[in-house]
């Protein structure tokens, strides 16, 4: 049976600061995967990948709201597998982004997905420069 790559996201900080990035994940999704205690214990690894050489970072988790806080330095870019295409779940349902003293919030996956681009067959990807 064919299985096709997982979609993904991927955050390009084109900046010269470095971007804070909140992932809010869903409770009524993870619970459909997880119990909550192992749900918590997956919150403390990071949830996807960085390049090329300035790596983003995994710096805070909070177990009883869902959230891990990520630092992306300029010119880093951060990726996230699990898209939800081909009627996949998405496990988070809002990001928010602090560069400097600006903060962009996307509040549920309607407006997450809308803000990115398809890029290519499984990549979708959000830009991000200073105001």
């Amino acid at each position: 049976m064919y299985d096709p790559p997982m979609p993904r996201i991927e955050i390009a900080n084109q900046s010269n600061e470095t971007v804070f990035f909140d992932l809010h994940f869903d409770s009524t999704k993870y619970s459909e995967h997880w119990s909550k205690q192992d749900f918590q214990k997956f919150l403390t690894y990071e949830y996807g990948y960085s390049y090329p050489e300035i790596f983003a970072t995994l710096i805070s988790t909070d177990t009883v709201n869902l959230v891990q806080r990520y630092e992306i330095p300029g010119g880093s870019t951060y990726a996230l597998s699990g898209w939800g295409d081909f009627n996949n779940d998405v496990l988070y349902n809002k990001m928010v982004f602090i560069i400097g003293s600006d903060t962009i919030e996307y509040q549920n996956l309607e407006s997450i997905k809308s803000s990115f681009a398809r890029i290519d067959k499984y990549t979708n990807r959000l830009e991000l420069e200073s105001q």
